[in-house]
């Protein structure tokens, strides 16, 4: 199966399709346990499954109140269904609808595994600091009379 519509069904990782998404009920781990993609590159990418997810609760709102109103008009207390409605919705789509944009990141390339750097290739000298371990030459006073 595609790794993207196990992201979305399944909440795994849309790389390898293997790792666990999620860590809590709302809760992203930062990177895939199985493939290591990083999930949180950009922290502005998620912006777009919040609007989605306040879309879906006032939608499921609107439509709460429509059939509301058809059934027995709107009476005294029918905000606070409404409000139940919305926020019980908004809850429980939230999940896939973080799944869904994970997956849509990665279709655009901004989820995706860390290189690792082997451990020859990283530097074993700070290149501020001087080459030699010879202390460094402190300035003279000299007075001249």
């Amino acid at each position: 199966m595609d790794p993207f519509h196990l992201a979305v069904g399944l909440n795994r990782c849309p790389c390898c399709g293997q790792g666990a998404l999620f860590k809590g009920w709302l809760s992203l781990h930062e990177t895939c346990e199985v493939c290591g993609a990083r999930y949180f590159r950009d922290p502005g990418n998620w912006t777009a499954p919040t609007a989605f997810g306040y879309g879906i609760g006032a939608a499921s709102a609107v439509a709460a109140m429509v059939v509301m109103w058809f059934v027995n008009g709107l009476a005294a207390g029918s905000e606070v269904v409404v409000i139940a409605v919305a926020v019980l919705m908004t809850l429980a789509t939230m999940r896939h609808v973080k799944a869904w944009w994970v997956a849509v990141l990665t279709r655009m390339g901004h989820v995706y595994p860390d290189p690792v750097v082997p451990p020859s290739a990283e530097p074993t000298e700070d290149p501020l600091e001087p080459a030699s371990n010879e202390p460094e030459s402190s300035a003279v006073n000299v007075e001249v009379n």
